[in-house]
């Protein structure tokens, strides 16, 4: 949401980010290109009149998602990491992972955790 807002922003001239109304469109649509992204390459986020009329459209691909989320992703792998090491268990001892939520079936998750 923060890199789509200053994009806008950029291009007209106005934050959408400020106003909470504009920024719970902005989640909402940006939550449905994630879920899209998941089983394609890429999705587009699409916004009629987010602020003073204009509108939000802007393709994203699967790729640039992941590249926005890697600061998030890296702090997973790291907790992922110090909970095995806490447990004291042996990572090839472990037989099976439950993983509940939405965002387990984003690919880049999946690929992290197996």
């Amino acid at each position: 949401m923060e890199t789509i807002g200053e994009e806008f922003n950029k291009e007209f001239g106005n934050d959408p980010r400020k106003n909470l109304r504009c920024k719970l469109r902005m989640f909402e649509a940006i939550e449905k290109a994630r879920k899209i992204i998941s089983s394609t390459a890429d999705s587009v986020i699409g916004i009629d009149s987010l602020l003073d009329d204009e509108d939000l459209t802007r393709r994203l691909s699967r790729e640039e998602f992941e590249t926005i989320c890697d600061p998030i992703l890296r702090k997973f792998v790291d907790l992922l990491n110090a909970t095995v090491e806490m447990s004291g268990i042996n990572v090839d001892d472990i037989h099976s992972v439950e993983m509940v939520g939405d965002a387990t079936r984003t690919p880049i998750v999946l690929n992290l955790t197996s």
